[in-house]
């Protein structure tokens, strides 16, 4: 019988693996190999952006707000009649000149 050899792995050969190998060498004068920065590059271009759009769902149920009258009621609503006073008072600061508004 006989056993058959097994051949030799990419990796000691002296070709690189591909042309995005990083570790090759490069050091020759004439060389048209891309270098380390070159090719980082090019993988950063391969690359996909995560996608933000896209939500995680939440594990936490959503909050319940107590109703409370002090949160919702209208205390800070202005009346009709401060609001004509208002206007009468600005429109007289619009026409002077010194005034800032």
């Amino acid at each position: 019988k006989q056993i058959a050899k097994k051949r030799g792995t990419r990796q000691l050969r002296d070709k690189p693996r591909s042309v995005d190998d990083m570790s090759r060498n490069n050091k020759k004068p004439n060389s048209n190999l891309r270098d380390r920065a070159t090719v980082k590059r090019l993988l950063m271009y391969r690359e996909k952006a995560p996608d933000h759009r896209v939500r995680p769902e939440s594990t936490m149920k959503q909050a319940k707000v107590a109703p409370n009258r002090r949160w919702f009621g209208n205390t800070r609503v202005i009346g009709q009649t401060e609001l004509a006073r208002f206007r009468e008072e600005l429109g007289s600061k619009i026409h002077d000149p010194y005034s800032v508004l």
